[in-house]
């Protein structure tokens, strides 16, 4: 049995999903101590409660008492079934954040598991839809074949917003883990990312709530972050859908010939459209200066998937403590060690 310090370097729910998705593939129990202890709201929060019954439902584990406010945590898996899982969280939950707990256990099924979700898709202190569709799995292609679906945006507060995902696995865990994981290690490509290869174009998309068609928000977003981000080739298009709550945003993602570098913007209430796209293409800028293959909000999401690979390294423009925090759980997990040299990432 694992134990976890829940109060670890950042101290938030990033160090409870990626034991839960660890746990989920490798069948190795934890228990998770002071969970969110960094927090201004210690503890379980309805969209980590949701990860857990998610995580719960797609390995067949037993599960402690889990309720909101809980700060310890203990998770016992099973094997990983191919299902569909519906989850509601009632809130404006993020449900990308959810989805870490989940992910890569379902990317390595023996059959395609379909998620069906509803709350929040672009929301504070998360990655919004776009980029979990557009950069991170985009980044994730050699594990499995990824179907999203947005099927309505859910602003803060009241969230409402729908995602179907559908993953079809490439590879599978049977037996042993053991076994499984130094097998696919073998399959699986190296990934090799140390330098910038050639930019090709910019993409994204400006979105924003009917309630705010009138104001010309999204319009407005696409525009100025094209204007700031004159002189590439920019591709940015924009949409309005009927939340439940009115909210906006903004993804950008650079495509080079090998990679893809996202950033992003959230409306709020007192926030000008303007400010909103100028955010975006000013992100995506200092990400691209730095020389960075990775940015630094994937950098630490791909840790748990590039531990699988026979090798791996890739240049960040900074390293975060969630990066930090992630490299600390993974090795807890798996038997693979982390490097940081100057924002170069290496695995061995």
């Amino acid at each position: 049995m694992l134990h976890i310090d829940g109060s670890h370097l950042e101290g938030g729910g990033q160090i409870l999903r990626t034991s839960l998705a660890l746990s989920c593939i490798t069948g190795k129990p934890f228990i998770i101590t002071d969970i969110r202890k960094n927090r201004p709201k210690p503890g379980l929060q309805p969209q980590h409660l949701h990860a857990v019954r998610a995580a719960q439902q797609l390995c067949g584990a037993k599960v402690s008492d889990a309720s909101v406010g809980l700060e310890s945590l203990c998770f016992e898996p099973g094997s990983i079934e191919a299902k569909e899982i519906v989850i509601d969280v009632g809130t404006a939950g993020s449900l990308t954040l959810l989805l870490q707990a989940v992910l890569l256990p379902a990317a390595f099924a023996s059959k395609p598991v379909t998620f069906k979700l509803t709350g929040g898709t672009d929301v504070p202190f998360s990655q919004p839809y776009d980029y979990f569709a557009n950069v991170l799995l985009k980044s994730l292609e050699p594990f499995a074949d990824f179907k999203p679906a947005l099927l309505r945006r859910g602003y803060y507060p009241r969230g409402g917003g729908k995602i179907n995902l559908t993953v079809s696995p490439k590879y599978h865990v049977e037996d042993s883990f053991e076994d499984f994981f130094h097998s696919v290690r073998k399959n699986l490509p190296a990934l090799n990312l140390p330098h910038q290869s050639r930019l090709e174009s910019v993409h994204g998309i400006s979105h924003a709530s009917l309630s705010l068609k009138a104001k010309r928000v999204a319009e407005r977003q696409l525009e100025e972050a094209s204007r700031c981000l004159e002189g590439y080739a920019v591709d940015i298009r924009n949409e309005y859908s009927d939340a439940l709550s009115p909210g906006s945003g903004i993804t950008l993602w650079a495509q080079f010939a090998v990679g893809t570098i996202g950033a992003d913007s959230l409306g709020r209430i007192g926030k000008r459209a303007e400010e909103v796209g100028s955010e975006s293409a000013r992100s995506l800028l200092h990400e691209i200066e730095s020389q960075a293959t990775v940015d630094r909000y994937l950098a630490d999401q791909l840790l748990p998937w590039v531990a699988f690979l026979p090798s791996a390294q890739y240049r960040v423009s900074e390293i975060t403590n969630h990066c930090l925090t992630n490299m600390f759980i993974v090795e807890k997990f798996l038997p693979v060690k982390f490097r940081n040299e100057n924002g170069l990432i290496t695995i061995s």
